[in-house]
């Protein structure tokens, strides 16, 4: 597998390798037994809410004392949530039944490190006062040019679901037939039953098993408008358009990422009411016939995905828009961050959004411009993409000097409370 950091979204952000950790001798381990804490209360004042969010890759961590340092910086910088990344492509940073640990972990897939990063990111979180996400990938199913080795233990989702189901439950190409093999994500089609029924079982076993503050959901959304016209989504289709003659297949499309999203929240207010669920979402929801210099997709058209949508039906909490890349990333395109970041505050009329940021081609004085951006526009919060491209532009400090200079509240999502 390829080791590119920014591997998840080539077509948002220029490719760069990601930061070198010296790695030491041995690895520590949470405390066995450790009893399950909820995020200690720090020193602020009433009533001050705000979100501020740190998206933690698997690519800015190889050892436990990686993770305490991430965590150290970010309870210093006056964070209150990590979105810890624990499932790429089928592939657990966790003590999964389902799935096989990740190779970055010990090097070989399935490998059983000594140590479980989101069982020590919770307890060290917690412990100074940061909420902890679990951050899925949703419908990747696997990523490689080769297929994963068959004495595997749990059986990766790619050659289970293949020996079960063939090539359908992936996205096809209407030309192209199904995925292949590549350095890119193969994705499982939203239209398979089985696929959903896996991201499920993925969020059960979570909720059952780790004390989370939420759930945080990336790729959840078709891999663009040229998928997938595989035989299982073709069938359902025209079964359903047979009764609503007027269904589009992009909106039959729709549907499918929402019936998911939907079945996640339901399971998230049976199981563990009150925590809080949100999505990394495409940069544009719909695109403005305005904006000439934004090119012609958005996550409505182009990738089925209906994110404002899952927010007034109040099937998630909040979502936080990708803005930053090619487009929205250089210093210079501020005013085009700026206008996205309004037309999300003007049609979602007070609904949990959080602007996503990346640290990455801009500095530290514009993280900080673009964090006053959408306080200026009434957005309830940021997240910060990526714990280690914080550190070469020494945006740590920048955050404490600066915009998080006092600690806050992570504000509460009305469907939450709710839910409590």
């Amino acid at each position: 597998m390829t080791d590119a950091a920014n591997q998840d979204y080539p077509d948002l952000y220029a490719m760069t390798p990601p930061p070198h950790v010296d790695l030491p001798a041995t690895r520590e381990t949470a405390a066995a037994g450790t009893r399950p804490m909820a995020p200690m209360a720090r020193g602020i004042g009433l009533g001050l809410e705000e979100g501020r969010a740190l998206w933690v890759s698997r690519f800015d961590f190889r050892s436990a004392d990686d993770m305490r340092r991430v965590i150290d910086k970010a309870a210093a910088a006056n964070f209150n949530q990590i979105w810890l990344q624990v499932r790429p492509a089928a592939t657990a940073f966790y003590r999964s039944a389902l799935e096989p640990w990740d190779e970055r972990l010990t090097g070989r897939l399935g490998g059983v490190p000594d140590w479980d990063p989101l069982a020590l990111t919770i307890q060290v979180a917690h412990q100074a006062g940061l909420e902890v996400h679990t951050w899925l990938n949703v419908y990747p199913a696997w990523q490689g040019t080769e297929l994963p080795p068959s004495d595997v233990t749990p059986t990766p989702m790619i050659t289970q679901f293949t020996n079960l189901y063939g090539d359908q439950w992936k996205q096809w190409g209407r030309e192209t037939g199904a995925m292949g093999l590549s350095d890119s994500y193969l994705y499982g089609s939203p239209g398979h039953w089985a696929v959903a029924e896996r991201v499920l079982q993925v969020c059960r076993d979570l909720l059952l098993h780790y004390y989370l503050d939420g759930l945080h959901l990336d790729h959840v959304r078709y891999s663009s408008s040229l998928f997938s016209w595989d035989p299982v989504t073709q069938a359902r289709y025209a079964a359903d358009r047979a009764l609503e003659p007027e269904l589009t297949h992009p909106e039959w499309q729709r549907r499918q990422v929402t019936a998911l999203v939907s079945a996640i929240h339901r399971l998230i207010r049976e199981l563990k009411p009150g925590l809080a669920l949100s999505a990394a979402v495409w940069p544009v929801y719909r695109r403005k016939a305005a904006w000439t210099w934004y090119p012609n997709t958005d996550g409505y058209t182009s990738y089925c995905q209906d994110s404002i949508g899952w927010l007034r039906q109040g099937v998630i909490d909040t979502i936080a828009p990708m803005l930053y890349g090619s487009i929205l990333g250089p210093a210079a395109n501020t005013p085009y961050f700026e206008q996205v970041v309004q037309a999300y505050a003007a049609e979602t009329e007070g609904l949990s959004v959080y602007a996503g940021i990346s640290a990455e081609r801009i500095d530290a004085a514009e993280i900080c411009r673009r964090i006053d951006i959408t306080r200026t526009a009434g957005l309830p919060g940021q997240a910060i993409f990526r714990a280690a491209l914080l550190d070469p532009i020494n945006a740590w400090e920048a955050l404490r000097q600066g915009p998080y200079q006092s600690a806050t509240f992570v504000p509460r999502p009305q469907s939450a409370e709710v839910a409590l």
